[in-house]
């Protein structure tokens, strides 16, 4: 983990890192990434899906000033890392302002509500073009459809 935070350390100072895959391989700490995404401005795509092996869930919350203020950051992919619906709250609040956020990936969490997420889309609160939820127990998808 040490190692991880010292290569990390070395990016966020990079102009040219555009994508970084960090599939499981943080255990349980993101304060690198928010680190990492306060210094880097050119970073383009990430990808923090298998963080979590507990139910317990990735803390997403932490997160949630660095993904507000990113202004490059296109694709974030965070599948499979039992984020509830307080969590997909906490990340549909920080990516609201996003202007460079086009895709959220959230396949294989654990969702069961998306009407916060539909509320924000019938109010053109989000400007996502693409959002994937796939394997989530959503339990009534009809707030998406009548958007």
């Amino acid at each position: 983990e040490d190692r991880l935070r010292t290569i990390l350390g070395a990016f966020s100072e990079s102009c040219f890192l555009r994508q970084l895959d960090l599939r499981c391989c943080l255990a349980s700490s993101l304060s690198p990434v928010v680190r990492l995404l306060e210094r880097n401005s050119s970073l383009q795509t990430l990808d923090l899906s298998f963080q979590s092996g507990s139910e317990d869930g990735l803390d997403v919350a932490i997160l949630h000033d660095a993904l507000r203020d990113h202004p490059t950051l296109q694709n974030l992919h965070i599948c499979r890392n039992y984020i509830g619906d307080a969590g997909f709250d906490s990340l549909l609040d920080a990516i609201q302002t996003s202007t460079s956020l086009q895709l959220l990936n959230l396949s294989l969490n654990s969702i069961t509500s998306v009407q916060n997420l539909a509320d924000r889309l019938a109010n053109n609160g989000l400007r996502l073009r693409r959002i994937l939820l796939d394997g989530n127990p959503i339990q009534d998808p009809t707030p998406l459809l009548q958007t």
